[in-house]
């Protein structure tokens, strides 16, 4: 049977990768619809039938997020998680994108019933603690957590994934992808491509004003 694709964070670079990837290099066959979501309307432009945009805010309660998600999501087989709130605070942080993804799985769980197949939990280089401390270089995913649990939302969301699944048919993935490269409506400090291109056009400042001064 034709899969059902759920991307979260469709307005981001992530999600809207990812909705470009099934839009353009997979069937009807494959793939009969592709529900994608974000909290702020929608910024991109899709020219396919199977494409269909609901907005959830995974901030609300299970229950209110699961009559939001409701009939819409409920032949979900495979759920994509590019979801993300930023806080200032790391306290904050963490608390946020903890309860964010407690949300929208949970909710999932209870709109789909036997229909989900697979849940990916898009991850990255926080994982690692890269914003924290120095860390060992490259990071390894067998690597020991080097913080607690509560001081890093990756650590959580991966664990309650996990919990989730225990003992179910469905299975899960986690992805840490350090430095995307791609394309966004809004703008993205996430995008590689920014801190680049910024660090490129100071190193070219730098450049000229060395070349002045030899002249």
């Amino acid at each position: 049977m034709a899969k059902v694709a759920l991307i979260t964070g469709v307005n981001g670079i992530t999600g809207s990768a990812i909705l470009d990837h099934l839009v353009k290099y997979t069937t009807d066959e494959e793939w009969r619809r592709i529900i994608i979501t974000s909290r702020s309307p929608l910024t991109l432009s899709v020219q396919d039938p199977r494409v269909e945009f609901i907005a959830l805010d995974f901030s609300k309660p299970v229950d209110v997020l699961a009559q939001d998600m409701s009939p819409p999501c409920t032949e979900v087989t495979h759920a994509y998680f590019s979801s993300y709130v930023h806080k200032d605070s790391f306290a904050e942080l963490n608390v946020a994108n903890r309860s964010l993804f407690k949300n929208f799985l949970d909710a999932l769980l209870l709109v789909t019933g036997n229909c989900i197949q697979n849940c990916t939990l898009q991850m990255g280089g926080r994982y690692y603690n890269v914003h924290l401390q120095p860390v060992p270089t490259p990071g390894r995913e067998d690597q020991l957590r080097l913080v607690k649990c509560n001081e890093n939302f990756y650590y959580h969301q991966e664990d309650f994934l996990g919990e989730r699944q225990r003992g179910t048919t469905w299975s899960w993935n986690v992805i840490r992808p350090e430095a995307i490269i791609g394309y966004a409506v809004k703008p993205n400090g996430m995008n590689g491509l920014v801190f680049s291109g910024v660090q490129e056009a100071g190193c070219g400042g730098s450049h000229a004003h060395e070349l002045e001064l030899l002249e």
